[in-house]
């Protein structure tokens, strides 16, 4: 197996790890308190992932457009980090008031979300300090 083939099948792991933390908090929800408090929690985790999506999106359209300027760049950047926190906080709005879902799951599940994301930032970090020694 490659290096790139390797490196693609660790991030799938992690991946997947992910998921398994996000999933079983959203069934712990659902068990302890009622599936709509699963539903909750899931919809406050998929905010995450879909601002996840946004900023890698986001920072390859950048490379793009921008390229090498720094202050196109920053500008650019800027704005995608204010439209990130638009659609965050248009998504919370619909999980309240639109869907009438609980707070409590839907912010722990947003907390849930978070700490999985960053428990991927951290075995990523991980695989990169193998790769450059």
């Amino acid at each position: 197996m490659n290096y790139a083939a390797a490196q693609r099948q660790a991030k799938i792991r992690i991946l997947l790890g992910q998921f398994a933390i996000i999933a079983s908090a959203a069934l712990a929800f659902g068990l302890v308190l009622e599936p709509k408090a699963g539903a909750a929690a899931l919809f406050g985790s998929l905010i995450v992932i879909l601002n996840s999506l946004m900023h890698v999106w986001q920072l390859k359209r950048a490379d793009r457009i921008a390229g090498r300027e720094a202050g196109s760049n920053l500008r650019y950047l800027f704005r995608c980090t204010l439209e990130r926190y638009m659609v965050t906080v248009a998504l919370f709005a619909t999980g309240f008031v639109a869907l009438q879902m609980a707070a409590l799951p839907l912010i722990s599940g947003f907390i849930i979300g978070h700490v999985a994301m960053v428990t991927r930032w951290f075995f990523e970090s991980g695989l990169r300090r193998r790769r450059h020694g």
